[in-house]
């Protein structure tokens, strides 16, 4: 996802969502980005905020839509465990990538392999070419060329393309988000906007979504300087991107 500066305008794309009625809500937000960035845009993790309490560093999945910190919304709660048991109600679906077939709850995996991944790197290119891969798993255009907005080098754009391809290799080895997560110690939730927000209003503007990850031994947030979210929580979250200012 994208997230653009305020007073920004930007068009967005919009995904179908059915929801169970009986499905968990909160109030989500983002309000702030981080500081690194790359082909034009601000890259993860940016700071979200759920039920005005806690925050969390949040990545996002969505390259497409955009939202302007500060900027809050209702959005469904879904448990990767959940997937794919449970009736869906998060964006995206199974989709072909590079011609290979993958199913929602092997992209969902992968995208948390990438933020956790993220979180673990003390270096800022390394970082946003995981973000790229992240969103070029729910939006593969994105990874097609070298300037999908801004322009990033060809070497960029490889390691992007290969941290994607290892992630949904990974992936796959998972039959269900409950088999990764009891494997490798995570807990992860996803944040999918609804379509009953007051701002925006409409289906085509509403905002992004997010997942939080819950994991054990959060050592390497104080490198990332995020150790201010604090609670055990690190935040992956999918979120529009976000327009680097220039």
């Amino acid at each position: 996802m994208k997230v653009i500066s305020p007073g920004i305008v930007a068009l967005g794309i919009c995904f179908a969502l059915s929801a169970a009625a009986a499905q968990p809500t909160v109030n989500f937000g983002i309000t702030a980005v981080g500081a690194d960035n790359l082909a034009g845009v601000y890259t993860d993790p940016y700071h979200g905020l759920i039920n005005g309490t806690t925050e969390i560093a949040a990545f996002c999945d969505d390259f497409t839509d955009d939202v302007s910190p500060p900027q809050f919304w209702t959005a469904l709660v879904t448990n990767l465990s959940e997937l794919p048991n449970s009736p869906s109600s998060v964006f995206f679906s199974d989709s072909n990538i590079d011609g290979k077939s993958y199913s929602e709850t092997t992209e969902y995996i992968a995208a948390a392999m990438l933020a956790v991944q993220s979180l673990e790197s003390p270096d800022a290119d390394t970082r946003s070419e995981l973000s790229f891969a992240l969103w070029g798993i729910f939006d593969p255009p994105v990874l097609a060329n070298t300037c999908p907005l801004g322009c990033m080098t060809q070497t960029q754009l490889d390691n992007a393309v290969a941290f994607r391809g290892n992630a949904l290799l990974a992936a796959s080895a998972y039959a269900s988000g409950a088999a990764y997560e009891a494997a490798n110690s995570v807990n992860v939730v996803i944040y999918t906007p609804t379509l009953d927000n007051t701002t925006p209003s409409v289906a085509s503007d509403r905002p992004q979504e997010f997942i939080t990850v819950q994991v054990p031994e959060p050592s390497s947030w104080a490198a990332l300087g995020v150790d201010a979210f604090g609670a055990g929580l690190l935040g992956l979250v999918f979120l529009r991107r976000r327009q680097a200012l220039r």
